[in-house]
């Protein structure tokens, strides 16, 4: 992550997982990622979750908000939405998203660089925000899982 605005960069190290959550029929991956930031010799912890609707038109992410039992209702009705995602006539390029967080807009592209490894990378601009994150993914073989780290 680095922000021109403020002048921040940091590192976020730690692992990602996606897990079928089925809801009603539809196909969806819950997506959990925990791990540390470091921002110079200071480091927190930290986690997203996220639910993927890959059985829509586009695929659509929400944030998961659920609190409490992680039932699949709870977690589908309190999800919100985050944005959509392009798959279809990719040709090679990077899948487009957006993702407005007003006052600022966050532009993702998502790339698929093997089968076992993809990129995210946001470009974030306004007058709150100005920088840039990008995320490696790397699926780690199901022996190595323990000690795996992003």
């Amino acid at each position: 992550m680095n922000y021109a605005r403020g002048g921040v960069t940091s590192t976020f190290s730690g692992s990602a997982r996606f897990e079928p959550l089925n809801h009603g029929g539809h196909n969806l991956l819950q997506y959990h990622e925990e791990g540390k930031v470091f921002i110079g010799s200071d480091s927190f912890a930290a986690h997203q979750r996220l639910l993927w609707d890959v059985g829509s038109e586009p695929p659509t992410v929400y944030f998961d908000e659920a609190q409490g039992e992680r039932t699949p209702e709870n977690i589908v009705t309190n999800a919100r939405f985050f944005h959509t995602i392009e798959l279809n006539h990719l040709d090679g390029q990077p899948a487009p998203f957006e993702h407005h967080c007003d006052p600022d807009l966050y532009v993702g592209r998502l790339r698929f660089s093997t089968p076992d490894a993809f990129c995210i990378s946001w470009r974030i601009t306004g007058p709150k925000k100005d920088g840039v994150i990008d995320n490696e993914f790397i699926r780690v073989p199901e022996a190595d899982r323990g000690a795996a780290e992003l």
